[in-house]
């Protein structure tokens, strides 16, 4: 079976934040409007680390 290792969603304005869903890193900035963002940083070997970070 095929998974991704990234999901990247929006719309859920009051839950922004990162969680692991069956080995695949979900991550939700929040809503841009409120300067909201997420930078995702995939290593050449598959780690992932995310920043969640407002402007």
């Amino acid at each position: 079976m095929l998974k991704p290792l990234v999901m990247l969603t929006g719309h859920v304005h009051e839950s922004p934040g990162v969680d692991d869903i069956g080995g695949t890193v979900v991550v939700n900035p929040g809503p841009f409007y409120e300067g909201r963002y997420a930078i995702v940083h995939i290593s050449e070997y598959g780690a992932i680390r995310v920043e969640l970070g407002r402007l």
